[in-house]
């Protein structure tokens, strides 16, 4: 073989052994970016996985919040970020709010109109409460001070010409009908005995809503509300079970009610300011 066959077979041989390698190289960055690209989007869909339970989790804990269930919450969410921002976003609405008044009908209306009541209404006892123990411990602490008032009392402000506690008089009879499980009836029936105590020829009589109520539990359930047994004895209080009363008379209202009888009328008590 001449030597310039060989030369050729020789430059032959390399680049067959070039075109091997870069097809190898090849091979490998595309399985490589083949990889690369599952990786990215498995991690992608695991993000997106994360940052949707995330969310869930969130409409999960705000529905239970306001009672409601996670679509409404949902259904609340996407109407405050399109329309209702324009409409309610500065006004301070609460999520019960914004739904009823944007029900489909007067059954949904009513449903969250009636959640957004008893929440208000469990605020004002809890506020209520709150007053009456700011008010015994200032007193236990400061003696000798007028108790400065720890909340806006505007909550109480009674409605023109309604009765109010303010000025008890002799004769007059406290009607007061409270929830047996209530956690907030302690600080009322302790504001009411104290008016009691303090204004002669008065009486207290309390109306306690709940199952099963025998002489026995509501007897208990008075000395656990801290009204002594002398003020029962004595007749000033009576505790009693108001159950059938309540259903019949109230048309089943929300709880506490409190009401004032003088010179043979009762009205409902819409100030409670000389409880606070």
């Amino acid at each position: 073989m001449s030597r310039m066959m060989k030369t050729w077979y020789f430059r032959l041989a390399t680049l067959f052994f070039i075109g091997l390698v870069a097809s190898s190289v090849f091979a490998y960055n595309v399985d490589s970016t083949a990889i690369n690209a599952s990786d990215h989007n498995e991690i992608a869909s695991k993000n997106t996985d994360k940052k949707s339970n995330v969310n869930h989790q969130y409409s999960v804990q705000k529905a239970k919040l306001w009672n409601i269930s996670v679509e409404e919450w949902d259904r609340y969410e996407t109407y405050m970020s399109n329309e209702g921002k324009y409409y309610y976003g500065n006004l301070n609405l609460s999520p019960l709010e914004v739904l009823a008044v944007t029900a489909s009908s007067d059954d949904e209306m009513r449903k969250f109109t009636d959640i957004w009541v008893k929440k208000n209404h469990e605020k004002l006892a809890r506020e209520l409460a709150f007053n009456v123990m700011y008010r015994d411990e200032y007193q236990r602490l400061y003696p000798n001070e007028k108790p400065l008032k720890p909340l806006n009392k505007t909550a109480y402000a009674p409605q023109s010409g309604s009765p109010s506690t303010e000025n008890l008089q002799s004769g007059d009879i406290l009607i007061a009908f409270v929830n047996e499980k209530s956690l907030f009836s302690h600080g009322l029936i302790k504001g009411l005995t104290r008016l009691i105590e303090k204004t002669p020829q008065t009486k207290l009589v309390i109306y306690v809503v709940g199952n099963h109520l025998t002489s026995q539990k509501l007897q208990a359930w008075a000395l656990t509300q801290g009204v002594s047994s002398t003020l029962l004895q004595s007749g000033s209080v009576r505790v009693t079970d108001g159950t059938t009363k309540y259903h019949e008379k109230s048309s089943n209202k929300a709880l506490p009610l409190v009401f004032l009888q003088r010179a043979g009328n009762i009205n409902q008590i819409t100030n409670f300011s000389e409880l606070s």
